[in-house]
């Protein structure tokens, strides 16, 4: 543009043509940076624009992972406390058949004891009956 507008200055025979190429160029660069600051300012905008796209995204964002953690977090806890009321039962079922041993084993000295006692009560009434039949001779 600068070889352009010396071109031009010179081939202009007098200082009236000059000044009316230099006004004409300076109109035209003008122009120019009017179209360019118009430019830079829509380009701007859209930025603003995009900006407050990604924030709002990101907000969303944000909100979709804190709903999906305590989603998560609620889900653990249910697990434990499953687990643990699993536990629990799995315990009651523990101690009962150890109470359902304990008291097998009991029953079995009691039916061992039953059968010692019918044993030597029936030995004893032998002894009587043999006593008393000595007595009757």
């Amino acid at each position: 543009e600068a070889a352009l507008t010396k071109a031009s200055t010179m081939q202009a025979s007098n200082s009236d043509e000059k000044t009316t190429l230099l006004n004409a160029k300076i109109l035209s660069l003008e122009g120019q940076l009017k179209e360019r600051d118009a430019l830079l300012n829509e380009t701007k905008s859209e930025l603003s624009m995009k900006e407050q796209e990604l924030a709002l995204a990101s907000s969303g964002l944000e909100s979709l992972e804190n709903k999906f953690q305590s989603e998560l977090n609620a889900r653990d806890n249910l697990t434990r406390q499953q687990q643990d009321e699993r536990d629990e039962w799995q315990s009651k079922a523990n101690n009962e058949v150890s109470e359902k041993q304990m008291l097998q084993s009991k029953i079995k000295k009691l039916q061992n004891e039953h059968e010692m006692t019918v044993e030597q009560l029936g030995r004893q009434l032998k002894a009587v009956e043999s006593e008393l039949s000595a007595m009757k001779s």
